[in-house]
């Protein structure tokens, strides 16, 4: 569900690591995810992202969709999120 909520809406987001992430379930449920959806969604995300990859205006899409090239091989244990915004 998030990886569908993060196609549309990937921008201003990035790719980080929960606390679940190093869990030898989340390890376990990424090696199955990977073998039975997952390579094929990255690579849909890989292509859209080398053709768009092509136009200057498909440039910033292009960039999305080779972030989401992660959370589509790992779903889980990572996250899409805003990044923190540091006062200076």
């Amino acid at each position: 569900m998030k990886l569908g909520f993060a196609t549309f809406t990937p921008f201003g987001k990035e790719v980080v690591k929960n606390s679940n992430a190093d869990t030898t379930l989340a390890l376990l449920l990424n090696i199955i995810w990977i073998v039975l959806f997952g390579w094929e969604i990255a690579l849909s995300h890989l292509l859209f992202g080398v053709i768009l990859a092509i136009t200057v205006i498909g440039l910033p899409f292009a960039k999305q969709h080779f972030k989401l090239v992660t959370m589509a091989l790992w779903p889980f244990g990572h996250d899409l999120v805003f990044p923190d915004i540091q006062e200076q």
